[in-house]
């Protein structure tokens, strides 16, 4: 039927009052899920891999996605909607534009990062105190300090389990 997976968590919940995220569809996809979430989700999605099989099952779950669609599209009051058969562009759903967006990945510049690892190299764990100073010197963000005080201390852990790996293989 070439449904997206926001068209099939959108028609689970038009036709059966059950309403799933897009990641729980991926989630049960990729196969990684618990065993209670998997348990939930199996029955639900078995009767609507069931519905799809018959041509009276598929036009319902086609006219469940394009009635959401319809629904939730406030900028298109004509009938000429896109089949979801056809084509289902998951960036311009009207699903996506509830949720805030994900902040952009930072870029500390490298000035700023060699004086973290200098300061890392100090001192491991910053107090509250330390760390807005640091973010008030450094003109950061105080919760990019933490972040990349956390991951430099997770990076640190596993050279360190390296390093014993490799020492061990000498032996």
């Amino acid at each position: 039927m070439n449904l997206s997976q926001t068209d099939v968590a959108n028609s689970l919940g038009k036709l059966y009052g059950v309403h799933r995220s897009v990641s729980m569809i991926s989630r049960f996809e990729r196969m990684d899920l618990s065993l209670s979430n998997y348990l939930k989700v199996y029955p639900i999605i078995l009767r609507w891999l069931k519905d799809s099989e018959t041509a009276d099952g598929r036009d319902k779950i086609i006219r469940a996605v394009v009635d959401f669609q319809n629904n939730n599209n406030n900028s298109n009051n004509n009938n000429d909607t896109k089949s979801p058969v056809k084509e289902s562009p998951q960036a311009e759903s009207p699903v996506f534009s509830k949720f805030p967006r994900r902040r952009p990945r930072t870029i500390l510049p490298d000035s700023t990062r060699r004086e973290l690892e200098r300061i890392y190299r100090q001192n491991k764990k910053l107090s509250a105190h330390e760390l807005i100073e640091l973010a008030k010197e450094l003109n950061v963000d105080k919760k990019i300090i933490k972040v990349w005080f956390y991951n430099r201390h997770t990076r640190s852990i596993i050279d360190r389990k390296r390093r014993l790996k490799r020492a061990k293989r000498k032996c």
